[in-house]
């Protein structure tokens, strides 16, 4: 689905006829190595249908490419959701080109450092989740500030998240 125009409209119709097949084909499990949604137009909006609909069957993927989309922080909590839901790590998230600022990273860092997945353990040592985010609304000033901030702590962060009732199974 890279650089096919989509919007989140468009999101919303593929996201219509994809539930059709997947409840058609009934199989309790899906693995796609890499979903790839680059080169688009969806907002946090498109991305959140999307995101629901792979969660709500199952489909698990170990790569998420985004880059170069209209992504800003609330679709970065979005895909924190699906992130921290799927049942084996994702080991990669490329954003580059989006409008993601530190208080998005914030809440996607936090969460996965708190998620008993991350990080990946695998052939006798530790796989990082790479996160790839170059072009985005990310000074180095304000990454240290947000991070340095005792206002922003992991906990708060974490209950939030689990509370939101429709990502609960």
């Amino acid at each position: 689905m890279a650089a096919q125009g989509l919007d989140d409209e468009a999101a919303s119709r593929w996201c219509g006829w994809l539930d059709g097949r997947l409840e058609a084909a009934c199989v309790g499990e899906w693995n796609a190595e890499v979903l790839d949604l680059s080169s688009n137009k969806l907002t946090a909006a498109g991305l959140g249908l999307i995101l629901w609909l792979l969660l709500h069957y199952h489909v698990q993927c170990d790569a998420v490419r985004l880059s170069s989309n209209l992504l800003d922080d609330n679709a970065l909590w979005e895909l924190t959701r699906f992130v921290i839901k799927q049942r084996e790590a994702t080991t990669a998230l490329y954003l580059s080109d989006n409008q993601i600022s530190a208080y998005g990273l914030f809440w996607l860092l936090a969460a996965t450092a708190n998620h008993t997945l991350y990080p990946l353990w695998s052939s006798g040592s530790f796989v990082p989740l790479w996160v790839e985010l170059e072009g985005n609304n990310l000074p180095d000033d304000a990454l240290e500030e947000l991070f340095a901030s005792s206002r922003y702590r992991v906990q708060p962060i974490q209950q939030a998240i689990h509370k939101q009732a429709r990502w609960n199974k």
